[in-house]
């Protein structure tokens, strides 16, 4: 989709509680780390715009994104270890991040 093709009609539907948790993890990234679930849930957006209604999708795209940067900040600082990300990679790895979405955020 080009970008004048869009209609700029579609909100991203982030879910509250998760984000708040986000915001609440204390690290020297956290505020980053949060950031790009917003940036990874818009671009998720763009791309899927049959997915304008989907805040599961929206949240799950984006707290993927989210949980790759905290990996890497991670491997870089150990000091940003947290126990909600890792809880949330554990989700991820066994198949389960959706799931955890759909029962943090229900629709």
């Amino acid at each position: 989709m080009a970008y004048d093709e869009n209609d700029h009609t579609s909100h991203v539907l982030l879910c509250a509680s998760v984000f708040n948790q986000m915001n609440s993890v204390k690290s020297s990234h956290a505020r980053q780390i949060a950031l790009q679930m917003i940036i990874s849930a818009a671009a998720f957006l763009y791309e899927h715009p049959e997915a304008a209604t989907d805040s599961g999708k929206q949240n799950v795209a984006g707290l993927t994104a989210a949980l790759n940067v905290y990996e890497k900040f991670l491997a870089a600082d150990p000091k940003t270890k947290s126990s909600f990300y890792d809880n949330l990679i554990k989700k991820r790895d066994a198949g389960k991040l959706e799931k955890e979405v759909a029962n943090i955020c229900p629709k």
